[in-house]
């Protein structure tokens, strides 16, 4: 594999943020020019390569999908953050561009970012010690939301299972470890269901205030559950259908599975519930909201596999 070019990263990139990271005392850039020569600036070199890693790679990263190559200037090397252009021009001669390396985990990102994953809304209800029956006189659980894109089909038998991923620490993680229950919105693939997708990728912080925004924003029919614990549930322009959940019990692990700084949760289907965000007069089924390279997508067309099949046929 090219070095200079991995995933879209290109050597000029590198050469650019490199000579443009902030300089730190012990950097080059505060160094006489004449005291970069040889074995000396070979270690400046390496010194520099060290403290500006993590800032070149969240940069190349940011670039990484881009499939223009960008050209860089002589003029455009010079940091304008050192004082001695020398001294970043000794920079630039010394750092060989092919020993930069780039983490595996940015590689692995910007390739799934070329995958198109599906998007959904998770709600659930964080419960507390005092949460209860309004009819008891409890008091209300907190309403949560999150949007994701790790939702997928896990099993049809006994009953149908499903599964997602959800990052450490979360709100709504909490929500569906305190009460049990959550439900799964599949949004449509126009604008409402990019709105609704939006709106709850916002966070937790004020959860009321999010739901008043969807039903201001989004014009979605809102309903916390009807007892403390249930999750809220969206219908309306954008949702076209509600998955209503509970976490597997049934298995030794609960349906939570922690990963490293994740955690998998499984659940089992209880009901579908119509969404209402699709228009009764389209007869074409509509497809669910879609997610690839940092963009909201809508499905294209289809890829007929007639012909290809024949021509297998036809080799055998």
């Amino acid at each position: 594999m090219n070095s200079r070019r991995v995933l879209g990263f290109s050597a000029e990139h590198a050469l650019r943020f490199t000579c443009n990271a902030a300089p730190s005392s012990s950097a080059p850039s505060q160094l006489s020019p004449a005291l970069l020569s040889g074995s000396q600036r070979c270690t400046s070199a390496l010194k520099a390569q060290r403290q500006c890693r993590a800032t070149t790679c969240r940069d190349l990263h940011t670039s990484s999908l881009r499939r223009q190559s960008l050209k860089v200037s002589p003029e455009a090397t010079t940091t304008t953050t050192t004082k001695n252009p020398n001294a970043s021009a000794s920079l630039a001669e010394a750092v060989d561009l092919d020993d930069i390396p780039v983490p595996l985990s940015h590689q692995f990102r910007s390739l799934m970012r070329l995958l198109t994953h599906s998007v959904v809304v998770c709600t659930s209800t964080h419960l507390t010690p005092k949460s209860g029956s309004a009819r008891d006189g409890g008091a209300p659980g907190i309403p949560r939301a999150m949007t994701m894109s790790s939702f997928t089909s896990l099993a049809l038998h006994p009953t149908p299972a499903v599964s997602f991923n959800i990052a450490t620490p979360s709100r709504t993680l909490d929500a569906i470890k305190s009460s049990g229950f959550f439900n799964i919105h599949v949004l449509a693939a126009d604008v409402s269901g990019a709105k609704v997708a939006n709106w709850c990728r916002q966070g937790n912080e004020g959860a009321l205030q999010l739901f008043e925004k969807l039903r201001e924003e989004c014009k979605c029919d809102v309903t916390l559950g009807v007892e403390s614990d249930g999750p809220a549930m969206l219908q309306g322009p954008g949702v076209l259908h509600v998955l209503r959940c509970r976490l597997l019990n049934d298995e030794a692990h609960g349906g939570l599975v922690k990963v490293r700084d994740h955690v998998i949760v499984v659940g089992e289907v209880l009901e579908i519930v119509d969404g209402g965000g699709q228009d009764d007069t389209d007869t074409e089924q509509a497809f669910g909201l879609a997610y690839a390279d940092t963009k909201y997508r809508e499905p294209g067309r289809s890829i007929r596999t007639e012909r290809l099949e024949m021509g297998l046929k036809e080799r055998r």
